[in-house]
């Protein structure tokens, strides 16, 4: 897939901003099309399962159109949050629900999913452009708990971010949420006990992050008030419950085998599901192609492989994420595939 075409990414942003300034019907752009006309699109469209020739890895990743969409996504996020807490007190109660979605999966998208692909970069300043961007989504500990519990205890029970055959999206949430917080706080904890440092200490991440966020939404609602600082705290709640709810799809009951010495199995394209759905592919950096990124955590988002041996999912992000919300019609959909699989 061409780099350039990642740049629809910038779509969502584009189509809450104007939903931001004319209010009205306007400000359900995003849940109109993202998760309305975006679905029926994806349902005829199964997308290419070509590959990148992985000789071009390097010149792809250092394209500059390439480092352009992920510089641009802190300040298209904090465009959008701004744009919510202005306009906020101005709307009637139905073109700020339609905004608070729309803002919401701006902040899931490109907030938490942009700094997922920045936290996996090496340099140092992507890696603190990622945590401004998950202090902004009020989602701090996810980089930390991504990037040192889940990629390591994926496909297990000690994963909170992997669900059980079975579990509704609505029970993950809790144990996502809850188990994969405290998750990164030991992290954190364990690391400064390593420094001869303690859990409280200056350095703590986690601290600092959380804090921060707590902060921006108490400045949400010194600039634009209380109903300012609810529809920004709900925003970030829509953005985070898209984001846990991919997560939820990404790897919903497929379990890594335990060996006989106890260890579980390396992880393979057998553990993660997977889609070609091209407007998801673009959307989310490639994200449904997830079984390559667990396999090559620090590959750039643009040289993705599609893995052949793994289950693929019936539709896109975007429809399978209305379906989960309906556990009878997502239940039976997913079942039939774990069976056939």
């Amino acid at each position: 897939m061409p780099i350039a075409s990642y740049m629809t990414v910038a779509l969502i942003p584009v189509l809450a901003g104007i939903g931001i300034i004319l209010g009205g019907g306007w400000s359900w752009l995003v849940p109109v099309i993202i998760f309305g006309v975006f679905p029926l699109i994806e349902h005829w469209f199964e997308g290419s399962e070509e590959n990148v020739d992985l000789s071009l890895e390097r010149e792809r990743e250092e394209s500059p159109v390439a480092r352009l969409i992920l510089v641009s996504l802190l300040p298209l996020q904090v465009i959008c949050v701004i744009g919510l807490i202005w306009r906020a007190d101005q709307l009637l109660l139905w073109e700020l629900i339609g905004l608070i979605i729309g803002v919401g999966t701006v902040q899931g998208a490109l907030g938490i999913n942009g700094a997922h692909e920045l936290g996996h970069r090496a340099d140092n300043v992507s890696r603190s452009m990622a945590r401004l961007m998950l202090v902004f989504s009020m989602y701090p500990h996810f980089m930390a708990e991504h990037n040192k519990g889940h990629h390591t205890r994926v496909g297990t029970p000690d994963d909170p971010a992997t669900a059980n055959r079975g579990q509704s999206v609505y029970s993950f949430w809790c144990q996502s949420l809850i188990g994969g917080f405290l998750s990164a706080w030991n992290f954190e904890r364990e690391q400064l006990k390593r420094c001869h440092g303690a859990a409280w200490f200056l350095k703590n991440q986690m601290l600092n992050n959380t804090i921060g966020s707590i902060m921006l939404l108490c400045l949400s609602g010194l600039l634009g008030g209380i109903v300012a600082a609810v529809a920004y705290l709900l925003a970030n709640i829509v953005g985070v419950l898209l984001l846990e709810t991919v997560n939820y799809l990404q790897h919903y009951g497929l379990l890594r085998k335990r060996e006989e010495d106890g260890s579980f199995e390396r992880v393979g394209p057998t553990h993660t599901w997977v889609s070609n759905r091209p407007l998801s592919r673009v959307l989310l950096f490639d994200l449904p192609r997830h079984p390559d990124h667990h396999m090559h955590a620090g590959r750039h988002f643009s040289n993705l492989q599609h893995t052949s041996e793994s289950p693929q999912l019936p539709t896109g992000y975007p429809g399978l994420t209305l379906i989960a919300l309906v556990p009878p019609l997502f239940m039976p959909l997913m079942e039939a595939r774990l069976d056939a699989f």
